[in-house]
Formats: structure tokens, sequence, C-alpha cells
């Protein structure tokens, strides 16, 4: 009976996962099981439905606790003592994110449709952690191409003690021209599973994207960066014809950067053989961290 109510629960919540835009405000909620939902997001509620042991991680809050309007979206870190997806969740989390969840077999859907390409993601935000916990934000664009998602821009950070609504900005750094078809945004009250601690809770209000980022043409940096093979196994090799090439930066699509490294002559290889499979972003700076190019290449095994 607990899991054909999460089942309906999700279902429920999907309807809202097709409007074109997020309930950024959290001014509009809808009511599940007793449980109320922010309209367009996912919460970590639905554990509470699976198992009775386990809290509400996220609430409706007003007053004194919300920026603008009436409402703001309130989530806190809750132990999950039967944590049946602990590959994806750790087990003293609080979050919230666009998308939905399936469960025959459990699968995150992340995202709402969405066709721009802003500069930036705002929200208002206050902080109060445990310990050395620390909040995180994170967005991702998305499209789907063929039979894959092509991820587009990607922007994340991290969120420390703020007593008071802060406004906050989350940078995207692009990887293609595409139009992205789809956006995931992604709050936690425990960024780090290492310093996740129960009750460190994280207030969200006035979500919204802003500015624009135009599609890039080609021009005459087309072909100063070679790269190859691509896709790859066990190695890649990166030239580039920047004069001023110092650093190369690789970054995993979830916007992790998991190498640093000194260019010298222009040239640089990659050893991929430990790489996961998947599509990964490099990122070419001068000797003062501004960026000259930047690409992606696929590792297949």
């Amino acid at each position: 009976m607990k899991i054909k109510a999460v089942i309906y629960f999700i279902l429920i919540c999907g309807t809202f996962f097709c409007k074109a835009q997020p309930n950024g405000g959290f001014e509009n909620w809808t009511t599940a099981f007793n449980i109320i939902e922010p309209e367009n997001w996912q919460t970590y509620n639905f554990f509470s439905l699976v198992d009775s042991l386990t809290p509400v991680s996220a609430t409706r809050v007003s007053g004194l606790d919300k920026h603008s309007g009436i409402y703001a979206l309130k989530i806190k870190s809750i132990y999950i003592p039967n944590n049946q997806f602990s590959n994806y969740i750790g087990d003293t989390a609080g979050g919230a994110f666009t998308g939905n969840f399936d469960f025959t077999p459990f699968k995150i859907n992340w995202g709402f449709p969405y066709s721009e390409r802003p500069t930036k993601l705002e929200f208002w935000s206050k902080y109060l952690p445990l310990g050395n916990d620390t909040a995180g934000a994170g967005v991702v664009l998305k499209k789907w191409v063929a039979n894959k998602t092509d991820t587009i821009a990607i922007g994340k950070l991290f969120i420390n003690q703020t007593l008071t609504y802060t406004k906050y900005e989350v940078n995207l750094a692009y990887y293609s021209s595409e139009i992205p078809d789809s956006a995931v945004i992604v709050f936690v009250a425990s960024k780090e599973p290492s310093s996740a601690r129960i009750n460190s809770t994280l207030f969200i209000d006035d979500v919204v994207f802003a500015g624009s980022v135009g599609i890039d043409k080609p021009n005459k940096t087309d072909g100063i960066v070679k790269i190859s093979p691509n896709p790859s196994k066990d190695e890649v090799n990166i030239k580039s014809s920047f004069p001023n090439s110092d650093i190369l930066k690789i970054i995993n699509i979830t916007g992790k950067i998991i190498g640093e490294f000194k260019i010298y002559n222009n040239e640089f290889n990659i050893n991929t053989s430990t790489f996961a499979a998947g599509i990964y972003y490099y990122e070419i700076q001068d000797n003062r961290a501004k960026t000259l190019y930047k690409g992606k290449f696929n590792v297949i095994k």
C-alpha cells in the first residue's frame, strides 16, 4: 500500500513537471497524502511515504522565513534510516530539484522544459548549518540529441552559513552552441556526504534565470584547438594554437573539475584509461585564468 501511495504521489508531481517554468517563488503548492509539495519541484519527502520513521525534509514557510511573496521553501537534512536509494542519495540529506522520480526501476527524471540560454541562475537564500556542513545549488541545461542527452551548460556553487536572506548567482559555463530543451535546478541542504549533519536547514526563494548568452557562430578560432582521438579509450591528445595557452581543466558531466594541468609547448596528453565512459569537458586558460577555448570529448569503454 505504501509503494502504491508513493507512485500516485509521484504521478501527481509529474503533472507539474510538464509546465514551462518552475515555481521559482514557491508560491504554489499541492497536497498529496497529507504532504504539501511545491509545484514543479520534487523533494525528498517521498522517503517519509516509503518509511514512516523518516521525517518530512521539505516544508512551506512564511513570515520571516520567506524573502518575498507569501511562501518560501525550507529544506532540512534528515536521517533516512532505511535508505533504499543510497547509490543516489546519502543517508543524511535533504533536497529539492526540478523533475520527478520513477520507481520501477528507480530513476530520477531530471529537469523541466526550457529553451533559453541564460547567463546565470539567481536566487535568495539563508542557511543554518550544523557543524561544518555546507549547502549547494546546481544548474544543468540539457538537450536530447539522437539517443542521448547532451549537456549544454553547467553551473554550481556552495552555500555557507547566512543568517539572513542573501542573493546568490550561479554562473553558467557553456560547452555547446545548441539551444537546450530542458533545465535541471537542484538545491541541497548538505552538499558533501562526509560533512552532512541532521537538521542543517536551507531556505530558498525567488529562483529565476537571468541574462542571455548568444549562440556561438563559426569564427577565426575554428580549428585552433585539435583533439584526437575522439571518442577515446585510453588517451586524448589536445593541441592548441593559442600562443598563451597555460592551463588545461578537465570537467565531468556534473560540473566537477577532475583535473587541472599545466600546458607545455601548446600540447597535452590526457590519460583517460581510468575515466568512466561518458562526456567530458575541457577549458584552456591563459596565465591570468582567462578562458581561451572550451570543448568536449567522449570516453568509451
